[in-house]
């Protein structure tokens, strides 16, 4: 009997280990899907992300069939962070949000490669403009906020948005994107734009 007792203890021992490990092991495996499911995403958009810009970098290579002004709006030949402001306010208008603080980066290379998956660098004449940008409204405004500003003439890449919760009935959310500008095509362009200089 004390043998069939201890054999049943030490089979509820063996049960009890494999039960404790199949947690364990789903425990550590289910981020790592997770993690997976989210990179394959982001692995999507930066796909399509890449496309856009390739198209963009492509047409201005093609001197006959150079669209000059759609190739410069959408990668200028300077960061034009002025234009960036001007369409944020105007968005901001069409949306009824409200831009409350912005910061430009402007930086002298890029970071293309990570987007189309290549581990040394790409198209090294294009530079970033880094933008992070608070706005507050309603969910919806700013939902608005972030598809008008996908739809701008100038090519412009979504990093990452992180909404904070309402207070006082409004929404905020930090914005960080991207844009780019390009100042190594100008000799190809008939009708070139460049920042006019402000006399002091």
């Amino acid at each position: 009997m004390d043998k069939n007792k201890s054999h049943s203890i030490v089979i509820l021992g063996v049960i009890m280990m494999f039960l404790i490990l199949l947690v364990v092991f789903s425990m550590l495996l289910q981020p790592t899907y997770k993690k997976i499911s989210s990179q394959n995403e982001e692995l999507d958009r930066l796909k399509f992300q890449s496309g856009l810009l390739q198209k963009a970098l492509d047409n201005k290579k093609e001197k006959g069939n150079l669209p000059e002004q759609e190739v410069q709006a959408a990668l200028p030949l300077w960061d034009n962070t002025e234009q960036l402001v001007v369409s944020l306010k105007d968005i901001g208008q069409k949306t009824e949000t409200k831009l409350t603080t912005v910061s430009f980066n402007v930086t002298d290379n890029n970071g293309i490669h990570t987007i189309i998956g290549s581990e040394s660098p790409v198209y090294p004449n294009v530079k970033e403009v880094k933008v992070q940008a608070v706005v507050e409204g309603s969910y919806d405004g700013i939902r608005s906020w972030i598809v008008q500003m996908q739809k701008q003439e100038r090519l412009i890449v979504i990093d990452s948005v992180r909404y904070s919760i309402p207070v006082g009935g409004l929404t905020s959310a930090e914005i960080a994107f991207t844009s780019y500008f390009d100042p190594s095509y100008g000799y190809l362009l008939e009708n070139p734009v460049n920042p006019v200089a402000i006399e002091p």
